[in-house]
C-alpha cells in the first residue's frame, strides 16, 4: 500500500484496511489512536460503495469501534448496520420462498451475486453486505413458466422501465415486488449476463453447486462466482473502461478468493479471460484485491504493466475531474455509444448490418454537425 496522495486516497486505504481482515488490526488501532484519521471522508466512500454496514461491523469485531471519540458518527454506523440486518434476514426469508414457490414446478433457480453471498454466509456476519435486489437464474426452457408461476403467488411486475426496448430479448424480466415484501424487487434471469455477454456463462447445473446453510436452494460454484462478479462489474458496468475502484465488488471478489481459494479453478479462470480476450484487465483487477486487502490470488505474478493500470486507477479515484480524466471519460462515452450493446439497448434488436449502418449515420451526422457549427462560429466572428 504505497500509493497515499491526497485525502481520498488515504481514506480509501484506511476503509480497505479496516474491511479486510488480512490486515494487522493493532496497525489499524494505532492510526485510529493517533486521531490522523478523517473520518467524513472514509464514510463519504463506504456510503458511495455501499460499505458502510461492513465498516461498522468490522470495527465492532475488530474490538476498535470504542477507540472512536464520534458518539454521532458511531450511531450513525450502528443504524446504517441494524436497518441493512433486518432487511437482509428479509432477504434470505423471500429468497427462500422464490425457491419453493418455483420447486412446486421442478424449476431450481440459481441465485447469484449478493444474494448467494448471504446464503453462503460469504461474509462474516449477515448484516455486512448491502443489496439493491435479488437476482436468480433459470434455464430458458423454464423462464416464461418461472415468471408465470411467481405472478401466480402474488409478485407484480414492474413493467414502467423505460431502459428495456425489448424486454423478451432483454436477459432479465422486470423488476418483481410483492406486497409482502415490498422493499425488495427481484430480477428473474433467462441468462446470467447480459447481450453480448450472454453465453460466457450458462446456467446448468455442471456450473452451479448446492447452498451449504439453506436446503434445496443452488448458486454458482465459487469458480464462476469469481468470473461473473468481475465480468458484471468491470466489463458490463465498464468499470474498468472509466477506471473506476468499484470497491463493494473487489471486496466480495476478496472474499471469494479467500474463502474458495482451494476450490477455484485458477487454471480454467485464467484460460477462460484469455480466450475472451481480458485476462490484461482481469490480472489488474486481481492486483488490486492484493493491494488493497492484501489477499492474494494464486495466479499474480510480478507485472509491471499492471502497476501502471494501478496508478490510473488511484488518479482517477483522487481525482476525476482533472482535464486527463474529463478527456478520458468523453473518448470512452463516444466509444460506448457506438458499441453493438449500446445499439441493442436502444433499438430493442441487433444485427451486424444494421449496427454499421448506424455507426456510418451517425458518424456522418456529426461530421454535418461539427461542419455547420464551424460555418456557424465563423459567421459569428465576422458580424
Amino acid at each position: 500500500m504505497t500509493y497515499k496522495k491526497n485525502v481520498r486516497i488515504v481514506s480509501l486505504f484506511i476503509l480497505s484496511e479496516i474491511i479486510s481482515h488480512s490486515t494487522d488490526t493493532e496497525e489499524i488501532k494505532q492510526k485510529i489512536l493517533s486521531d490522523t484519521i478523517d473520518w467524513l471522508s472514509v464514510v463519504e466512500i463506504a456510503n458511495t460503495h455501499f460499505l458502510t454496514a461492513s465498516l461498522y461491523y468490522s470495527l465492532l469485531d475488530k474490538d476498535i469501534l470504542n477507540l472512536i471519540n464520534d458518539e454521532e458518527l458511531i450511531f450513525y454506523l450502528e443504524q446504517i448496520y441494524t436497518t441493512n440486518l433486518e432487511r437482509n434476514l428479509r432477504i434470505i426469508e423471500q429468497s427462500k420462498k422464490i425457491s419453493q414457490i418455483l420447486l412446486e414446478k421442478d424449476i431450481k433457480p440459481v441465485f447469484l451475486k449478493g444474494t448467494a453471498s448471504l446464503l453462503q454466509n460469504d461474509y462474516k456476519d449477515i448484516g455486512m453486505r448491502f443489496l439493491s435486489d435479488i437476482d436468480f437464474c433459470v434455464s430458458e426452457n423454464d423462464f416464461i413458466q418461472a415468471k408465470e408461476q411467481l405472478i401466480s403467488f402474488g409478485y407484480i411486475p414492474d413493467m414502467d422501465d423505460p431502459g428495456m426496448k425489448d424486454i423478451e430479448k432483454h436477459h432479465h424480466w422486470w423488476t418483481m415486488y410483492h406486497p409482502n415484501w415490498e422493499e425488495m424487487g427481484i430480477e428473474i434471469h433467462r441468462a446470467i449476463l447480459t447481450f453480448p455477454y450472454s453465453d460466457l456463462i450458462d446456467c446448468k447445473e455442471s456450473n452451479c453447486q448446492n447452498v451449504v446453510y439453506h436446503s434445496n436452494m443452488v448458486i454458482l460454484s465459487p469458480t464462476y462466482r469469481l468470473i461473473h462478479t468481475y465480468i458484471h462489474s468491470d466489463i458490463v458496468d465498464r468499470s474498468y473502461t472509466f477506471k473506476k475502484i468499484d470497491l463493494r465488488q473487489l471486496y466480495e471478489m476478496s472474499k471469494f478468493i479467500d474463502n474458495y481459494k482451494l476450490q477455484i479453478n485458477w487454471k480454467y479462470i485464467e484460460e477462460f479471460f484469455k480466450k475472451q480476450n481480458m485476462w490484461h484487465k482481469f490480472y489488474c483487477r486481481l492486483s488490486l484485491i492484493d493491494a488493497l486487502f492484501e489477499v492474494h490470488a494464486p495466479v499474480l505474478r510480478e507485472n509491471k504493466n499492471c502497476r501502471i493500470s494501478l496508478k490510473l486507477f488511484y488518479m482517477f479515484f483522487e481525482d476525476s475531474n482533472t482535464f486527463f480524466a474529463k478527456q478520458y471519460i468523453r473518448v470512452q462515452d463516444f466509444r460506448i455509444r457506438l458499441s453493438s450493446r449500446q445499439f441493442r439497448k436502444k433499438n430493442g434488436e441487433y444485427t451486424k448490418r444494421k449496427h454499421y449502418t448506424f455507426i456510418a449515420k451517425y458518424l456522418l451526422y456529426r461530421i454535418i454537425f461539427m461542419e455547420q457549427f464551424k460555418k456557424g462560429f465563423d459567421k459569428l466572428k465576422k458580424d
